[in-house]
């Protein structure tokens, strides 16, 4: 199996340069793994895990709020995702957060190679859900997720639940957690 991901990530990213897919099927050596660690160093793994990933995908939220733009971190972060922290920024500057979400216009490539006049497209699903979905659903369906990733864990089934932890990592810089047709991931659950 993990020979399988090993050639399943070369070929994502040889074929299609899709880095986060490829990195994220190499994660799932994980949950093969799992099944050989006792059920505590499980528990404690997948916790730690689960809560980790959501503090790290609201600090990719809101990192362009705290990481001044002058600053050489964000000049390498900006270059490592592709340009994304200018226009989480530029997210920020344009549209308010609200409760209740919003409409935010966007023009991307839409998977091709031409030019977009302003082009501007928000990667970032947590960043989606918040600004589109808004506050109240974003803190809805991360509970919700997160509580599932617990239950999962205390009925002891933890390579599903590394699984859904590797999502919502994926979440992070890709907006496949919200395009769910986009998702190479949930299909294997």
């Amino acid at each position: 199996e993990i020979i399988i991901l090993f050639l399943i990530a070369f070929f994502i990213y040889r074929i299609t340069y899709a880095k986060n897919d490829a990195i994220s099927m190499m994660l799932l050596i994980v949950p093969i793994l799992s099944d050989k660690w006792n059920k505590s160093v499980n528990k404690i793994i997948a916790s730690i895990g689960a809560a980790f990933t959501v503090v790290l995908g609201l600090i990719s939220v809101f990192i362009t709020s705290f990481l001044p733009y002058t600053t050489n971190l964000y000049f390498k972060l900006n270059n490592l995702f592709s340009n994304r922290l200018y226009f989480q920024s530029l997210l920020f500057q344009r549209y308010p957060l609200q409760l209740l979400g919003q409409y935010v216009y966007q023009s991307g490539y839409g998977g091709g190679n031409n030019y977009v006049f302003n082009y501007f497209y928000i990667d970032n699903s947590f960043t989606r859900m918040m600004f589109l979905g808004g506050i109240l659903f974003f803190v809805i369906f991360i509970l919700c997720y997160l509580m599932l990733i617990f239950k999962l864990i205390k009925v002891n089934l933890y390579k599903i639940s590394f699984i859904l932890i590797i999502i919502l990592l994926n979440a992070i810089v890709e907006e496949s957690f919200i395009r769910l047709a986009l998702n190479t991931f949930l299909p294997l659950i």
